[in-house]
C-alpha cells in the first residue's frame, strides 16, 4: 500500500474557499506547481510544502534542476516505506469535485510513485487516501498521472484534504507541473473506483487489472478518442478466447440489489460487461450481460442475482472476446 502521512499539513482554507468562489473550474490552486518560482530563503521546497517519511529521515525532498516542461521539478529520494510531500492542506467542499494532475518520473527497481489525495478529520488525523495509478520502474521517462477525489466514498467524514506526492521503496522520483482544480458537481457515488477512467498513470487506467485465457495477448490503455463522458475512456484490445479487465471488489449484501451500468463501443470482436461473484478470494461465477458489436456507444446494465448465496464480494468486469478492440466508459456500480 502506498504511503499514509498521519501528521497534520498546513491549512490554507480561507484563501482556497474564496478563490473557488471566483473561479471554480480552471484555476490551479497549487501556487507553484511548476516549481519554477524562487524559493523562500533557506527553503528546499515551496512555501507550505512539507515532507513526511517512514522511517523518519529515510527520504529527502528538494527542488531539482530537471523538469518536465520547464527547468525544475520536485525530487524525492531515499529508501524506506514511504516518502511523501504534502502540497498544503485545504478544507473539503462537498459541492465540488477536485482533480489532481501532474507528471512523474521514477528511477529505482521495485520503487513506485504517484500523486494522490490524502483525507484528514477535524483534528488533522489521516483517515484515507484516493490514489491515481502507480508509476513503476519499467515506465521510462515522464508519465502523466491524474486522480479525481473520492472523499464522499473513501472518507465521508473527512474535513480536510491534501494533494500529496509519494515515493515508496528505494529510488528517486521527480514530480512536475502539479495541478489542483475544482468544478461544481456532486460527490462521487459510484461504488467502484475509476469507473470513469479519469485516474491513470502513463497509459494505464488506475484500479483495473487484466487477464485472459492461456495464450492471450491483451492490453488496456487510457484513450482520449471521443469518450462517452469526461476526457478519457478505456481501450481494451488483443486476441484471446476471452479477456477481462476488472475493478476492485465491492462487499456484497445479498439482501440488496447491485447494478452495474456502463457504455461499450466495439471496433472488432465483441465486448460486454458482467458481474463476478467471490467468496473471499474464491471466484464463484458470473452474471453475464449482452454482447455489444456496435461501433457507437451502447449502454448496458447487469444486476446481481441470488445464484451464488455464498458470495461475499462482487466485481464489475469488462470483457473482450476473439480478436477484439473495444472501448468502455462510465462503468458505475450502485446498490439499493
Amino acid at each position: 500500500m502506498l504511503s499514509r502521512p498521519f501528521v497534520a499539513v498546513a491549512l490554507l482554507g480561507s484563501a482556497f474557499t474564496l478563490a473557488l468562489a471566483a473561479d471554480a473550474v480552471s484555476k490551479n490552486f497549487i501556487e507553484d506547481g511548476t516549481l519554477e518560482a524562487a524559493l523562500p530563503d533557506g527553503a528546499t521546497m515551496p512555501k507550505d510544502w512539507s515532507l513526511h517519511a517512514k522511517p523518519e529521515g529515510s527520504y529527502k525532498a528538494s527542488v531539482a534542476d530537471e523538469g518536465h516542461a520547464g527547468k525544475k521539478s520536485l525530487l524525492i529520494a531515499g529508501e524506506g516505506e514511504y516518502g511523501v510531500v504534502s502540497t498544503g492542506g485545504k478544507p473539503i467542499d462537498a459541492k465540488l469535485r477536485y482533480a489532481a494532475r501532474g507528471f512523474v518520473k521514477l528511477e529505482g527497481e521495485g520503487a513506485k510513485a504517484t500523486i494522490k489525495f490524502d483525507y484528514f478529520d477535524d483534528k488533522w488525523n489521516w483517515v484515507a487516501s484516493t490514489m491515481a495509478g502507480e508509476v513503476t520502474s519499467e515506465m521510462k521517462g515522464w508519465q502523466a498521472v491524474s486522480a479525481i477525489d473520492r472523499a464522499a466514498i473513501d472518507a465521508p467524514k473527512a474535513k480536510y484534504f491534501a494533494v500529496s506526492l509519494s515515493l515508496n521503496g528505494k529510488g528517486k522520483a521527480w514530480f512536475d507541473d502539479i495541478e489542483l482544480t475544482a468544478a461544481a458537481g456532486k460527490g462521487e457515488t459510484n461504488l467502484i473506483y475509476n469507473g470513469d477512467f479519469e485516474n491513470f498513470a502513463g497509459t494505464r487506467p488506475a484500479n483495473w487489472w487484466i487477464g485472459s485465457a492461456e495464450g492471450g495477448k491483451i492490453e488496456a490503455t487510457i484513450s482520449t478518442d471521443k469518450p462517452k463522458e469526461g476526457k478519457h475512456c478505456m481501450r481494451f484490445k488483443g486476441s484471446a478466447e476471452w479477456a477481462v479487465a476488472t475493478c476492485g471488489r465491492v462487499k456484497f449484501d445479498k439482501a440488496k440489489t447491485f447494478t452495474v451500468t456502463g457504455f461499450i463501443r466495439t471496433r472488432a470482436g465483441a465486448g460486454q460487461i458482467k458481474i463476478d461473484y467471490f467468496e473471499g478470494d474464491q471466484w464463484l461465477g458470473s452474471t453475464f450481460g449482452e454482447d455489444v458489436l456496435d461501433a457507437e456507444w451502447t449502454e448496458k446494465t447487469v444486476t446481481t442475482t441470488d445464484e451464488y448465496p455464498g458470495a461475499t464480494h462482487i466485481a464489475a468486469t469488462c470483457v473482450g472476446t476473439g480478436d477484439f478492440d473495444v472501448d468502455f466508459d462510465a462503468v458505475v456500480v450502485t446498490v439499493k
